[in-house]
């Protein structure tokens, strides 16, 4: 199987995040994911990027956003970073379990979205970076061949 490391940088604008979901996807194809797991990968990726952008940054454009996608033999990490304002991570996760059992909680749904679909879900404060990190496990019969196709 091939393995690798992508790295993507975008400028923290909400029209600029297609371009990062439009990656996954490819990469997702690539693996391949079932129509699925790709979309759950692509909205995970899209959920965190728009989060850096709205919360880190506060929707303010002229920011790094930067996403690393690594393709192991077992399994995709996608990290996405910011140098915006970091966050509370007990407090959003808080936040996020009284959504998941109350719809009118305020705050936290992209969090229940991205806990549900990724396999883990973690979050650090590294080098003057907020780092997400997703996982999520591929599917043990389809390893990456030279044109993306499982042998």
């Amino acid at each position: 199987m091939h393995s690798g490391t992508l790295l993507l940088r975008i400028d923290s604008q909400l029209d600029h995040v297609f371009m990062v979901g439009l990656a996954v996807r490819g990469l997702c194809a690539a693996v391949p994911f079932d129509d699925e797991a790709a979309s759950a990968m692509e909205l995970c990726v899209v959920e965190a990027v728009n989060n850096a952008i709205e919360h880190a940054y506060a929707g303010e454009a002229g920011h790094p956003v930067e996403v690393e996608i690594e393709l192991t033999d077992g399994a995709m990490r996608v990290e996405v970073r910011d140098r915006g304002r970091g966050m509370d991570w007990a407090a959003a996760c808080s936040r996020a379990d009284r959504y998941a059992h109350d719809q009118l909680a305020e705050g936290g749904r992209g969090l229940v979205i991205m806990r549900s679909l990724a396999d883990r879900l973690s979050y650090r404060c590294a080098d003057g970076w907020n780092v997400l990190t997703l996982y999520k496990r591929l599917p043990a019969a389809a390893p990456v061949t030279e044109m993306g196709r499982s042998s």
